[in-house]
């Protein structure tokens, strides 16, 4: 499974969680979540186990543009660091800019 499950040009909730099986952090993102709750029950339902929630935000990962946007915090979980996330992310996808404010 891969550290990084988000939808590409849809803007979506996220959050960053540390998983019981200690494979480093894992950003997990869902465009129809109404909670960031919701995700981490969402990873639960796959089988997972969440040992922590990092934090939450929103993100838009625009493939015509090659950008990536990340802004926000969950209510529930707080803001995830930035710069955690840009660094998945950047190793992910080396060729998109990412950038830390809500799309224009």
């Amino acid at each position: 499974m891969s550290a990084i499950q988000i939808i590409k040009d849809k803007v979506q909730k996220f959050i960053l969680v540390e998983l019981a099986d200690d494979t480093g952090p894992h950003l997990w993102g869902n465009p129809d979540a109404q909670w960031h709750k919701d995700i981490a029950a969402e990873i639960e339902s796959a089988g997972l186990k969440i040992n922590s929630v990092l934090g939450g935000g929103k993100l838009l990962l625009q493939t015509a543009t090659c950008q990536i946007y990340v802004w926000g915090k969950s209510s529930n979980y707080g803001e995830a660091d930035f710069q955690s996330v840009k660094e998945m992310l950047q190793a992910e996808f080396p060729d998109y800019k990412i950038l830390n404010r809500e799309p224009l």
